[in-house]
């Protein structure tokens, strides 16, 4: 970040690497007479959490996923420069961060007195909140539609992405987490299997194109279309990702090959996306009647293994035509015990398991049907 002083002298300009060398340093008294200033604007930029939310008051924000999830923190980060009535207006990223977002009042810092801003901004159906940790400084972006929400840490989620997807050879491993927007119908359909029909059709009532299109078409076989459906919506929401090829539509080599379950376009590039779901059953007894047993680090490392094998199988036997630049994991589990043992698992496993294919667990609340469905309980 660059730091301009003005003053009556002449204007000087100073990355933060030599406003360090000024305080360590003994410097001409042309460069001294200018550091309090500097030192002022430091203080206020680090008062203000440029680019951030305030800590201590979590701001709603509608319309936030407007910008491309890669760019988010850069459209932050750095300041703009518009025109408005013929002269150039610099705007900082303060007030950027609050005009992408669609906030009535703005600040706009003109460098003098700030002054409020009124903008009339359209109805949203669509929102999103920004909530910040005091004890950390990676932020929850929570997206909230009518059907479910999706809350994700942006540091650790966005950054490893798209590290990793810009990278052949680069694996990486994620977790994020989902669940009904409508709590209370949610909690009385996540009662009995019986319900699995209507629990569905409550969380997707918002589904694109393309997620209705997974719904809808063949697949290979077994009771995975609800989270296959429900991993098509989350990856077109979280990346704005695009569907190319569902499973029956993707040419292999050999008739055998393992199958990946839809093809998908990412940031201009083609990514397969393989769907599983980790998790335990158990005999509800009058002392518990949960539904979920404990889910061990044995158990993690036998899924991913057998999950990553296969892809890498896949992998090879694609044709040319659906070849495919990175692979997803996708991994619904129901509750974060099984999260943090699929992480522990992945963490010592071999390199050669892992290699070019992302890792993603979408930790779901109160939506039990993703792992109950049963053939009848199909609605598309």
């Amino acid at each position: 970040m660059i730091v301009t002083t003005h003053h009556s002298h002449p204007t000087f300009t100073y990355t933060h690497r030599e406003m360090f060398q000024y305080q360590q340093q003994d410097q001409p008294q042309q460069h001294q007479q200018h550091m309090p200033f500097i030192h002022d604007h430091q203080r206020m930029i680090e008062s203000q959490h440029v680019g951030h939310p305030n800590i201590d008051h979590p701001q709603e924000y509608e319309d936030f996923p407007q910008v491309h999830p890669k760019e988010r923190r850069a459209f932050f980060m750095k300041p703009h420069h518009h025109h408005q009535g013929g002269t150039q207006q610099t705007t900082h990223p303060q007030q950027e961060c609050h005009l992408l977002c669609g906030t009535q009042q703005t600040e706009q810092y003109q460098g003098g007195p700030r002054q409020k801003i009124e903008e009339e901004q359209p109805p949203r159906t669509t929102k999103s909140t920004i909530i910040s940790n005091p004890h950390k400084r990676n932020h929850n972006i929570i997206n909230v539609r009518e059907d479910f929400i999706m809350e994700t840490n942006y540091m650790n989620f966005y950054h490893k992405f798209y590290q990793a997807l810009n990278c052949t050879f680069k694996p990486a491993f994620m977790t994020h987490r989902v669940y009904p927007t409508d709590q209370k119908k949610a909690a009385h359909y996540n009662m009995d299997v019986k319900f699995n029909k209507q629990m569905f059709e409550l969380i997707t009532k918002q589904i694109g194109v393309g997620s209705r299109r997974v719904c809808e078409e063949e697949n290979a076989g077994g009771c995975s279309v609800f989270s296959e459906v429900m991993s098509c919506e989350i990856m077109t929401r979280l990346f704005d990702a695009r569907l190319i090829k569902t499973e029956m539509e993707i040419a292999y080599i050999h008739d055998g090959s393992k199958k990946t379950d839809f093809l998908m376009m990412i940031d201009n590039k083609k990514v397969g996306i393989s769907v599983t779901r980790a998790f335990k059953y158990k005999r509800p007894t009058e002392q518990d009647n949960g539904m979920f047993a404990d889910f061990t680090v044995e158990d993690g490392m036998n899924l991913l293994k057998k999950k990553l094998s296969g892809i890498s199988w896949a992998n090879q036997n694609v044709q040319k035509q659906d070849n495919w630049e990175k692979h997803i994991l996708h991994i619904f589990v129901p509750n974060k015990q099984v999260a943090n043992a699929l992480k522990q698992s992945y963490k010592t496993m071999n390199h050669n398991y892992k290699k070019n294919t992302i890792v993603i667990v979408t930790e779901t609340t109160t939506m039990d049907c993703i792992y109950s469905e049963r053939l009848y309980d199909h609605t598309c």
